[in-house]
């Protein structure tokens, strides 16, 4: 019997430079200051609380009847000592469009900071965000059908402190509110020396079009991405092509890859820009 395999290799490596959701988030906190970027950032340990959670506004959420979509998705998350969110990225993403639902809403949390011995600082934290989503269909402005993930509700929403990492790494604030998913103008770094490489954390599957069976074919294509400051696939595009709907098939499923992001050596997460080799064989 004839077996078909598709798989994905996760090259880090540096590239030549060259979700209708429908969800209104409150308004994102300022940028940190100078200041803020100098505070001491504190993991679980004796004398430190955890932050809590403000109050969450939503607007436009899906009402009446639907096709249900729900999901979790946990984040590392820094809350500062003026309750602002900083190094958001993913530690268990759900995998899917409500991952860009889940980093728009931890972005533009508010939280009452945690305290270590009594004084309001800046924590390592991860955030459990149980999402309710509904799969609408509307017209979009040329009159077609199109289906649009609306938020229903957010609830459970875990906070909880992270443990210091092997190797007693110290943490510094970025000096900048992070940026918003799905920011096309990010500028990617470039992996090595001080700048770690992304690390792959879900892989979706390619999957095998019918006419690439058909015609028996096999190799590989390779795609070009930035791997942004939150460990989210933007600016996806083709750089060695094999077939068109194996191409087509595979920028899909590279496009639901999630990564834990480059990181600086103080812990900053930061954008890069590499390649991913997909290959597709039959057997």
């Amino acid at each position: 019997m004839r077996r078909e395999f598709a798989s994905a290799l996760i090259a880090i490596l540096p590239a030549a430079l060259a979700a209708g959701q429908q969800v209104t988030s409150p308004t994102p906190p300022p940028a940190a200051s100078a200041k803020d970027a100098a505070q001491t950032v504190y993991y679980a340990g004796s004398g430190v609380t955890v932050p809590d959670l403000m109050p969450l506004a939503l607007t436009d959420a899906a009402t009446g009847r639907c096709k249900h979509f729900d999901g979790t998705a946990v984040l590392s998350i820094v809350v500062d000592a003026a309750g602002l969110p900083h190094n958001v990225y993913f530690l268990r993403p759900a995998g899917n469009a409500l991952d860009t639902i889940a980093l728009k809403l931890v972005v533009a949390e508010h939280f009452k900071p945690g305290k270590h011995d009594g004084v309001p600082a800046a924590t390592v934290d991860s955030i459990e965000v149980n999402l309710k989503a509904c799969i609408e269909t509307e017209k979009n402005g040329a009159g077609e059908k199109v289906q649009v993930l609306r938020l229903q509700s957010v609830s459970g929403q875990k906070l909880s402190l992270q443990g210091s990492p092997s190797g007693g790494a110290t943490l510094t604030l970025s000096s900048t509110s992070p940026s918003q998913p799905g920011d096309r103008d990010v500028i990617p770094h470039k992996a090595g020396g001080d700048i770690s490489a992304p690390v792959a954390i879900k892989v979706a599957d390619a999957v095998y079009s019918d006419k690439a069976r058909e015609e028996k074919i096999n190799g590989s294509c390779v795609i070009s991405l930035i791997v942004d400051e939150h460990g989210m696939p933007q600016n996806v595009h083709m750089i060695r092509q094999l077939e068109p709907s194996l191409d087509q098939n595979a920028l899909n499923a590279v496009h639901q890859y999630r990564f834990k992001p480059a990181m600086k050596k103080d812990g900053t997460p930061v954008p890069v820009m590499i390649t991913v080799e997909v290959a597709f064989h039959l057997y």
